[in-house]
């Protein structure tokens, strides 16, 4: 962790307080790195919150009423696919009741929805391919292995389909073992992702692409990033992609690293951190917002994961597409 954060400085300019972002050479590589022990580093070590935390607040997007049709999803910086995950177990085996400020006419999981995820490590779209879930009414998401249940296509982006890509977990153990017990038998897997793109979320050509794998123009109903912008100092052009990507009505959830105070006496929107990532002040980002044009629904005070035993804090928005 302090080896990465030293690399980080090193690899950033010297002068921080023009610097805009981690250069995508440095992240790619240092998530294409990181992404073997991941999952085991952030849930067992750093007690990461923010994946639940945003599928939490997605309802209103994605759940039954929230959108005529079926609603589109964007995992940008998807990473391993813990977001993602978190949203096919909220919705497919727990439903929209679980999630916070939810209308009662909308509080019902959707039949089925697209999600198509974007990160710019190769690796970490690896894991996000092969990552799939069980619904089995536990609290948590549980994950198999993904390349049992559906099969991608050259470019590694899995085609989107309807509920028939659900297999039970009976199913797999019967081909091997001859069968399984009850709660294997009504066990469901999936795959978590429609479709993972390699890409940099500041690019609008990767959101083209992400519309292309979703099969569909009208635009996203939700666009999500968990911990990703605190590798953007400016998120200009970040939120810039997201607004054009949505749907009028959709909306962009995302976390920041909070900017506690100024940086040596001076007021700054952003600034790089001892981490070696980035902090952003909200009030930046909601004068941000709504220059972009979004409406802000929800900024939010929340524990994003610990470091060095210490709490990071961070803040979790919700945005509506005017």
């Amino acid at each position: 962790e302090e080896a990465a954060a030293a690399a980080a400085r090193d690899a950033l300019s010297d002068d921080t307080a023009r610097l805009e972002r981690a250069s995508p050479a440095f992240v790619r590589a240092l998530f294409d790195d990181f992404a073997p022990t991941f999952d085991d580093q952030l849930l067992n070590g750093l007690e990461y919150k923010v994946p639940r935390l945003l599928a939490q607040r997605c309802a209103p997007f994605v759940a039954r009423g929230a959108t005529p049709q079926t609603p589109l999803v964007l995992d940008v910086g998807c990473g391993t696919g813990l977001l993602g995950a978190e949203l096919r177990h909220l919705f497919d085996n727990e439903g929209a009741a679980n999630a916070v400020d939810v209308d009662a006419d909308v509080a019902s999981a959707p039949e089925d929805f697209v999600l198509v995820g974007v990160d710019l490590s190769e690796k970490m779209c690896d894991a996000a391919r092969d990552r799939a879930v069980v619904a089995c009414g536990t609290s948590s998401p549980e994950t198999v292995d993904a390349q049992k249940i559906t099969s991608s296509n050259n470019d590694g982006a899995t085609t989107p389909r309807r509920p028939s890509h659900k297999k039970t977990v009976s199913d797999e153990n019967s081909s091997s073992s001859g069968g399984g017990d009850a709660t294997e038998a009504s066990s469901v897997a999936r795959k978590v992702y429609d479709a993972v793109l390699v890409g940099d979320c500041c690019d609008a050509a990767v959101y083209a692409r992400a519309a292309e794998a979703a099969r569909s123009a009208r635009g996203f109903d939700l666009v999500a990033a968990a911990d990703v912008l605190c590798y953007l100092g400016d998120l200009g052009d970040v939120m810039r992609r997201f607004h054009a990507a949505l749907r009028p009505g959709g909306g962009a959830l995302f976390t920041v690293e909070t900017l506690l105070g100024p940086v040596d006496a001076t007021p700054r929107d952003w600034a790089l951190a001892p981490s070696g990532r980035f902090a952003h002040d909200p009030a930046y980002v909601r004068r941000l917002a709504d220059e972009v044009g979004f409406r802000c629904d929800v900024a939010e005070d929340v524990v994003a994961r610990l470091e060095k035993g210490q709490p990071v804090d961070a803040t979790l928005f919700v945005l509506r597409k005017a």
